[in-house]
């Protein structure tokens, strides 16, 4: 079984142009607010064949377990159209990164 995994990390952006090395971690306040938009439009956005996990104080993933009913660039854009929809500081950068797992047969 084939199963995808999508990692979602926010950061704040420092000055323009963006880029990675002008990013840094959120204060406290910033970041917690930002993942409560994040882990809400994940919430509302999965469906039974996925997995919401939150990763780490910056980071959330969601597992596809049938990527074959779910695209994973589908899903992405749905979440991060959410997130920027109710989430409208410019102070946050949103990055996604998909992985493939490998299969594990028991």
């Amino acid at each position: 079984m084939l199963v995808e995994q999508i990692v979602y990390t926010i950061s704040i952006r420092r000055s323009l142009p963006l880029t990675p090395a002008l990013w840094e971690t959120p204060a406290v306040s910033d970041r917690d607010e930002a993942m409560e938009y994040l882990r809400n439009s994940i919430d509302v956005t999965v469906s039974k064949s996925m997995i919401p996990l939150r990763f780490s104080s910056v980071q959330c993933m969601v597992m596809l377990t049938d990527p074959e009913k779910e695209d994973a660039e589908i899903v992405t854009d749905k979440i991060l159209n959410s997130f920027f929809k109710f989430y409208d500081k410019k102070n946050v950068a949103l990055t996604t990164e998909v992985t493939e797992l490998p299969s594990i047969v028991a």
